[in-house]
């Protein structure tokens, strides 16, 4: 609707034949209109939303460890790592988080959290430009089971057998260093290899063979 006062221009088409004795030319009629001032002014929706692009999260993956003899749900605690990573205003990634042996429960519960891997091309990342992915994990003692080749003259062991997460192995991933992206691409396909399984994605839909094989010096 317009304001009162302003001219609004209506193209009008004259299709309709040309009079009879008239040797003037079909021509496109120019109306202008204007309305009157009694007409009631554009009055904006006060329920139109406007769309601004939200700034782009990125995903932190924080490691939670437990103590051995903790039985806190992992739902508990990782609103309380939640709560207490939010009070700061930019994270180092990967470090080792500090200064949570202040707040009571974690102390009872954890002992150790590590901010472990960013989708951020910076090591810096704002937490309010984070969405923070917390994993509670409570590491056991290895238990190995050696596979053997199954020939009884000569019983090679073919293949050793580790429950995770194993204490043993516990920094081990901190040490592997590559040039490329391996390790957030590994991580990536593992987390979505889980997401599969819990939504019960049929395998002939989806295939996956449910093994990841890591080889190497």
């Amino acid at each position: 609707m317009q304001a009162p006062g302003t001219l609004e221009k209506d193209i009008i088409m004259n299709e309709s034949p040309t009079d009879q004795g008239s040797s003037m030319p079909q021509r496109d009629r120019l109306t202008l209109r204007r309305h009157s001032s009694t007409s009631q002014p554009n009055i904006p929706d006060q329920n139109l939303n406007i769309d601004e692009e939200d700034d782009e999260l990125y995903t932190i993956h924080i490691e939670v460890r437990l103590k051995k003899r903790s039985t806190a749900r992992v739902d508990y605690i990782k609103q309380i790592v939640l709560d207490y990573l939010s009070q700061d205003e930019t994270l180092l990634v990967p470090s080792s988080v500090t200064g949570w042996e202040s707040e009571s429960r974690l102390a009872q519960n954890v002992e150790r959290i590590a901010a472990c891997d960013c989708s951020h091309p910076s090591n810096v990342v704002e937490i309010a430009k984070a969405q923070l992915e917390i994993h509670v994990y409570q590491p056991i003692v290895c238990e190995q089971d050696d596979l053997s080749t199954g020939n009884t003259k000569d019983d090679v062991t073919a293949a050793t057998v580790t429950e995770l997460p194993c204490i043993e192995w516990d920094t081990l991933w901190d040490s592997l260093i590559y040039d490329n992206d391996v390790k957030s691409e590994l991580l990536n396909y593992l987390y979505a290899t889980f997401l599969l399984s819990e939504a019960n994605v049929d395998s002939n839909l989806v295939s996956w063979n449910r093994v990841v094989l890591l080889h190497g010096p």
